[in-house]
């Protein structure tokens, strides 16, 4: 329990007390970077202008925020070493009362811009001390923070410090168009109140305070909250070196390697990044056998049972965070000195992800960017990282299995990500065949094949067949699929990268309920023996899984491969096309377009065709990756939509995909030739010589995509 003497809670004057004389605030190692956001500063902004036009010159509270007092001697320990060098802060001791910001972070770093914005002689003066602001950000925003506040502005580097631009920006302008700036002024200076809890020379006491208070306001994300456990307990320890530095530094250049991602497009948003490292992590741990042999097998009474974590490889990161932390909390009942080893291990494995990580944002994708990535199969500029992380969306054991190599990797060898690095291939892969291969499992080929022949029994095809010159637009563009697939067969005897093991394996086996995850998990560090592992093991899987579960999901990121390899596209070209996209607000930006429509405005129709002709459910026909097109948002949204395929063909010629402009030229050519078979038909044959043909051709294509999957990706 804690005693009520240690800390002394008041209400007093925001602006006052908080900068009040040579009083400096900073954050310490545990708290993360600015994170309030657009919304948390407008509601920011309209409680004061509430409270101006409201409150009739009452006291106003604002909140409350929790300080520790401390000395000058104890920020050595506590804050980060970058921030006590720098040149701008030659001055610090100049201070006489030094706090840290144990809860209100967001708060008063907003109202300290606030009242930067405000641009008052008088203000300024009391905001500052010595050219110092009485207020210091922690170690990623602290540096952008102090050239805005000098006038000396940069650019921001992270997304925390774009915030703070952002919120400082957004207080100007709002200042400058609010037409009581005065009476605004005067009632932050004198009505703006605070509950303020203070800790004295106690900074375990604050610690303690700070887990406690880490889900209030903004909620912190759960790599954040690791950070703060790790600050936490490492407090707990007897230490030879500086560990919360240690822990500090890590995170913070975890975060500005997170931004560089975004930035890069290899992540949508932070969190996705956060995500993932945690993810990758628990698949270390897991491997390792962490949770068993760190807490579950010190657990030996059945009536403790429930103390046990259960966490899983696919667990998502909530889960994955509360089985970490629960290791620590059981650990100091059950052994306090295990505090110590777990603490080394842990950050072992986030500095392996950072370092995997960084190498994808400092020399990975950098270097995809000079088009120095040549796919195997035919010397084509690619984008490995870009297309793996972005389009193809790797699961958690792709990731782990990419940073155990990184981290596997002898500092004196080679390492595989680099570009050339290839692998020879399994004689067994040459020798299959491929319309053997696609027929058994899809049955796609002996169906077109009648294409070719005299007669047929198929009635979808046989219907079409008295229409001499729209069946010979069919039976060329068979051909012409069947070449193109003897194109593919050279693909089978190249040699493959890491990449392109990665690619199969999340192709052929990664689907939901068929993950052998236990077979995937290799024994060892050795770098060749993990890849022959993975290898040896995903082959066993592809000719059974790789087409016959080829998904919706997959779609993309195979049609991205197939306008790669098959259309000439220029370096320029791809680096336009082939661009992620994602925006930063999950705003799709290239489709998976469905050419027959989900919601056609001909959907009764179509659906009765397939079903009298061929007694075929419309409705699951539609998914075949056949009928799937890549095309930019802003022609399916504003344009093609649910219309016919026909009307869809214009425009389509407006993607810039080369295969989708080719397809709507093929369309076009065959409506040619349906709108004169179509004269001639029987009124009980009319609609099926309407529709059929362009159902046909995407089946056509369907074949052509299949063998290039089996070839490509296996």
């Amino acid at each position: 329990m804690i005693a009520p003497e240690r800390i002394k809670v008041t209400i007093c004057n925001f602006y006052t007390e908080m900068f009040n004389g040579s009083r400096c605030c900073l954050m310490p190692k545990f708290q993360r970077p600015f994170s309030w956001e657009e919304k948390h500063i407008e509601d920011f902004w309209n409680d004061l202008v509430f409270a101006v036009e409201e409150a009739n010159d009452l006291p106003y509270l604002l909140g409350s925020i929790y300080l520790a007092k401390v000395g000058l001697s104890q920020l050595q320990d506590y804050v980060n070493q970058d921030i006590l060098n720098h040149e701008r802060l030659a001055f610090l001791t100049k201070f006489n009362d030094f706090y840290f910001m144990i809860d209100g972070q967001q708060r008063t770093i907003t109202f300290f811009l606030f009242l930067l914005a405000l641009n008052e002689p008088d203000i300024s003066s009391h905001i500052f001390h010595a050219s110092i602001p009485k207020l210091i950000p922690g170690k990623v925003d602290y540096e952008y923070f102090l050239h805005l506040v000098s006038g000396s502005e940069i650019e921001p580097r992270t997304k925390s410090n774009r915030r703070i631009k952002a919120t400082y920006e957004y207080f100007r302008r709002r200042l400058a168009e609010f037409p009581r700036r005065e009476d605004l002024k005067r009632f932050v200076q004198q009505n703006l109140q605070v509950v303020q809890i203070l800790v004295e020379d106690d900074l375990q006491l604050a610690g303690t305070l700070f887990v406690s208070q880490t889900d209030r306001g903004k909620r912190l994300t759960n790599l954040e909250k690791l950070k703060s456990t790790l600050m936490f307990y490492a407090q707990k320890v007897e230490k030879d070196v500086d560990l919360e530095g240690e822990i500090d530094n890590l995170f913070g250049d975890i975060f500005e390697t997170i931004e560089v991602l975004c930035s890069l497009k290899v992540y949508p948003k932070p969190e996705n990044a956060e995500a993932d490292i945690l993810r990758i992590v628990n698949f270390m741990l897991l491997r390792e056998g962490f949770y068993r042999k760190f807490l579950n097998d010190l657990i030996t009474e059945e009536a403790d049972k429930d103390r046990k974590v259960e966490v899983w490889y696919e667990s998502g990161e909530d889960r994955i965070y509360e089985s970490i932390n629960k290791v620590f909390r059981e650990s100091l009942v059950l052994q306090k000195d295990i505090i110590k080893v777990i603490m080394p291990y842990l950050t072992d494995k986030l500095r392996y992800v950072f370092a995997f990580l960084k190498y994808v944002a400092d020399t990975g994708v950098p270097r995809e960017q000079t088009h120095a990535y040549k796919d195997p199969y035919g010397n084509k500029t690619w984008y490995p990282f870009k297309q793996l992380f972005s389009i193809l969306g790797l699961s958690v054991f792709s990731k782990a299995l990419l940073a155990e190599i990184h981290r596997s990797t002898p500092p004196d060898s080679p390492l595989i990500l680099e570009p050339g690095h290839t692998f020879s291939k399994n004689e067994t892969l040459t020798s299959l065949n491929i319309f053997e291969e696609v027929d058994r499992i899809k049955g796609a080929n002996a169906k077109l094949a009648s294409l070719t022949a005299g007669t047929g029994i198929f009635q979808d095809i046989e219907v079409l067949r008295p229409y001499n010159e729209l069946f010979d637009f069919l039976k060329d563009r068979y051909r012409r699929c069947l070449v193109n697939i003897e194109k593919f067969r050279q693909f089978a005897g190249k040699p493959v990268t890491l990449f392109n093991i990665v690619e199969e394996n999340e192709l052929a086996i990664w689907t939901i309920g068929k993950r052998p995850v236990g077979s995937f998990i290799w024994e060892g560090d050795n770098v060749d023996k993990i890849v022959e592992h993975v290898r040896n093991f995903s082959l066993g899987y592809k000719r059974e899984y790789l087409v016959r579960d080829l998904g919706y999901g997959n779609y993309k990121y195979v049609l991205f491969e197939y306008e790669r390899l098959f259309y000439d596209y220029t370096d320029e070209e791809l680096n336009r096309v082939f661009d992620y996209d994602v925006d930063e607000d999950d705003g799709i930006l290239i489709q998976r377009e469905h050419i027959f429509s989900q919601n056609a405005v001909n959907y009764q129709e179509l659906k009765d065709v397939w079903l009298r002709s061929i007694n075929e459910n419309y409705d699951d026909w539609i998914w075949k990756i056949g009928n799937i097109a890549l095309l930019e948002h802003t022609i399916n949204i504003g344009n093609a939509g649910n219309k016919t395929v026909w009307e869809k063909a214009d425009y389509y010629l407006q993607s810039a995909f080369k295969g989708t402009r080719a397809l709507a030229e093929e369309i076009k050519r065959l409506k040619h030739f349906v709108d004169a078979a179509v004269v001639s038909a029987p009124d009980s044959e009319k609609l099926s010589v309407l529709h059929l043909p362009f159902k046909l051709l995407l089946e056509i294509r369907e074949m052509e995509l299949l063998a290039f999957v089996f070839c490509r990706f296996a």
